[in-house]
């Protein structure tokens, strides 16, 4: 199988483009799970031979850690600067470069959509609070 973007790397999906689809995102590595394979080869690390569908799972956790982590936070109200700040999905260090910040955001704000559209988050002027 060939995943093109769908790497499986340590890192985690990522979906930092604006016109990426988080909900679409999900659907497509659930989707590689319906196939049985012997190889995984991804645009962006070394063939997968081994423990091919834990490898999958564990990628698309990483969305659902992001998520559980976004709705920890968001006990207290935040704003998406305040999110971006606490480093959900880049490493502080990383994010010395200005498009880290800005790719982050982005991530962050199709969670903070997503988490909406369940029924697990709400909007105020700019601010975001859990609801569960």
């Amino acid at each position: 199988m060939f995943s093109t973007d769908i790497d499986l790397t340590s890192f985690g999906p990522w979906y930092g483009n604006p016109n990426a689809n988080l909900g679409d995102f999900i659907k497509s590595i659930k989707a590689l799970n319906e196939f049985e394979m012997g190889v995984i080869c991804t645009s962006h690390s070394f063939p997968i031979r081994n423990n091919i569908n834990k490898t999958i799972k564990d990628y698309l956790n990483i969305i659902y850690m992001r998520d559980d982590r976004i709705l920890s936070l968001l006990k207290k109200e935040m704003s998406l600067n305040e999110l971006e700040a606490k480093n959900i999905i880049y490493k502080k260090e990383q994010k010395t470069h200005l498009n880290f910040a800005w790719f982050e955001q982005n991530m962050i704000k199709k969670h903070l959509d997503r988490l909406i559209d369940l029924g697990k988050v709400e909007e105020s002027e700019k601010r975001y609070k859990a609801l569960c």
